[in-house]
């Protein structure tokens, strides 16, 4: 009798065991693609709450980034894989140098040990997390990316457009205990609105813009693919002016070109050095307007914004040459004017002034041996993204590239660490040919 129940009942419990599975799977692997993509967009996740408690944000800020470490843990311990290589290197010198540093600012500079963690996290989190799926196998489906990615875009350029239209946030632009904000909503003398959509700045909306935009001039290679690239570029584009943000514009302009390089077969080795090439095009740009005539009119030609963010980084640059050599080499642990604006934990010891510029802060948080460790790891990381996307060919990996390209211009101006490590677990989470052959490069 139960020899005949065995039988009988065993397939079908193992049918069940095994579509229970799969079902355990998709939903984990659905959930780490929502928060991949809460990741990319930072405002998303408060704005919903916001709406749901009454401008209260219950879930508090930062907490996308570790449920998500958790998921990819969970994935981790069922597949019980790691693929070799990926960034392990560049991962374990990072934190080895944390630890060596957190000591050094916490003994030595004074800096509270939470206030190290907090900052740590909102510089450098993100990056982990997406140099950390480099070593894992854990495979997303890309076209559940790309349409996630995709529809959030959407959503964010209605909502632009209508800022536009208004001349108004639309959105809430910070919570009730203020520890989330939106920063920069407004343009030069407050007059005109700046699109955010569903970020938590226009300079967050427009990077994103330019990665959307290097996607749909991805699409663009092929007729058919330009029926969806073209409205994406579009878009894109007035995404980006809509932000009111030359680095977004730029960005974008980059991206398209990064693009059109690496589309074509002899071109696209030389795109590894396109990052020095968008590295001189901030150097020009600075160099204009310092030495130029200026232009002080409310447009986009306005130059004062560059000649303030000159002027903060000599502050920033001669108080690091008055430090002792450990806190030249340690870092000194002062945060810039605007570091944590959205959370509950502020920096003591912080300029007068937002930095914008990743080498100047990280010399002033982290010294001069944090900068050489991350800028370290942003080498392998571009390289590793630079590989995947003429390996595979596929539109996403080519776009997060072409993103990844821009990251010494538009870190000229700009603290742009979280878009970047977003964009590095989307390349890693994605087979460079998970969704199709690869794509045939032109001649």
């Amino acid at each position: 009798m139960h020899e005949t129940y065995q039988e009988n009942f065993a397939p079908q419990l193992d049918d069940v065991r095994a579509s229970t599975a799969l079902s355990l799977s998709m939903l984990l692997r659905f959930g780490i693609a929502v928060l991949t993509i809460s990741l990319m967009v930072g405002g998303g996740l408060p704005q919903l709450e916001m709406a749901l408690f009454n401008g209260n944000i219950p879930i508090p800020i930062g907490y996308d980034a570790y449920l998500l470490c958790i998921l990819l843990g969970v994935a981790v311990l069922l597949e019980t894989k790691f693929s070799g290589g990926g960034l392990a290197l560049p991962i374990f010198l990072l934190v080895a140098f944390l630890l060596l540093d957190a000591i050094h600012l916490f003994f030595n500079e004074n800096v509270a040990a939470i206030e190290v963690i907090h900052t740590y996290m909102g510089f450098y989190l993100t990056l982990i997390i997406g140099a950390g799926a480099t070593i894992l196998r854990v495979r997303m489906n890309e076209r559940l990316l790309t349409s996630l990615i995709i529809v959030v875009f959407a959503i964010s350029i209605v909502i632009s457009a209508m800022q536009v239209i208004t001349n108004s946030a639309v959105l809430p632009t910070q919570s009730n205990d203020q520890t989330w904000v939106v920063s920069s909503d407004m343009f030069l003398g407050g007059q005109s609105q700046r699109a955010f959509g569903l970020f938590s700045s226009g300079l967050g909306l427009g990077l994103f813009c330019s990665f959307v935009g290097a996607l749909g001039a991805s699409y663009c290679r092929t007729w058919k693919g330009s029926l969806i690239g073209l409205p994406l570029l579009a878009a894109s584009a007035f995404g980006c002016y809509a932000t009111l943000t030359r680095v977004a514009i730029i960005a974008l302009i980059c991206c398209v070109v990064t693009v059109f390089v690496f589309s074509r077969r002899h071109w696209r080795r030389a795109a590894i050095w396109l990052p020095l090439v968008w590295a001189l095009v901030a150097l020009i740009t600075v160099a204009q307007a310092v030495t130029g005539a200026g232009n002080r009119s409310e447009t986009l030609a306005n130059t004062d914004s560059v000649n303030v963010r000159f002027q903060e980084w000599e502050a920033s640059i001669l108080t690091f040459a008055s430090a002792t050599p450990a806190e030249q080499i340690l870092g000194q642990g002062i945060a810039p004017g605007n570091s944590n604006q959205s959370g509950a934990v502020q920096p003591a010891k912080r300029f007068p002034f937002p930095i914008d510029n990743i080498s100047i802060v990280l010399l002033s948080y982290v010294g001069a041996l944090g900068v050489i460790v991350t800028g370290f790891f942003f080498v392998m990381a571009w390289l590793y993204v630079y590989r995947r996307a003429i390996s595979g060919g596929s539109h996403l990996q080519i776009a997060v590239a072409a993103f990844w390209s821009t990251i010494l211009f538009a870190g000229s101006f700009n603290v742009t660490l979280g878009p970047l490590g977003a964009l590095l677990l989307v390349s890693a989470l994605c087979e460079p040919n998970h969704l199709k052959r690869p794509i045939q490069l032109s001649r």
